[in-house]
């Protein structure tokens, strides 16, 4: 049994976690299959029962957003979460994307450089990718509604 696990329908592959499997979900002239997925996860489960979870992000013209939580199994609370910064100076401004969910927009990184974040966790999923600067989610100024 696979110790990772996708929220993906389309990107990607469910059986398969190596970094060759994935790339070519994150290669900019496969950016149009994002339109349709918009978001998803990848988690990983450790054997003492922690879920580390990269959670995407995609708005078209800005790139992908994303969030590195880790969960305890014995309650599912978050211990941590991480969030990618591409752009510092919108760190604080919000937006509801179509899936929902609230993002940062300073938290979307250019399509480009997406791909070395995901590699490093389906390689590492317990350490933070050190190619992109990383801020924790509560200290920024989430909305009420968040």
């Amino acid at each position: 049994m696979s110790r990772y696990h996708s929220t993906f329908y389309e990107l990607g592959h469910k059986d398969d976690f190596s970094a060759k499997a994935w790339k070519s979900a994150f290669s900019k002239e496969n950016e149009i299959q994002w339109d349709s997925e918009q978001s998803g996860s990848i988690q990983y489960f450790d054997d003492d029962g922690e879920q580390h979870s990269l959670i995407i992000n995609y708005k078209q013209g800005h790139g992908l957003a994303f969030s590195l939580d880790r969960y305890n199994k014995a309650n599912f609370s978050r211990n941590r979460s991480m969030l990618s910064v591409g752009q510092p100076s919108e760190i604080n401004s919000f937006e509801c994307a179509d899936s929902g969910v609230t993002v940062s927009l300073g938290s979307f990184v250019p399509f480009e450089a997406a791909w070395p974040i995901v590699e490093h966790f389906l390689c590492e999923p317990h350490n933070l990718p050190n190619c992109v600067e990383w801020i924790d989610a509560n200290k920024l100024d989430w909305p009420e509604d968040y």
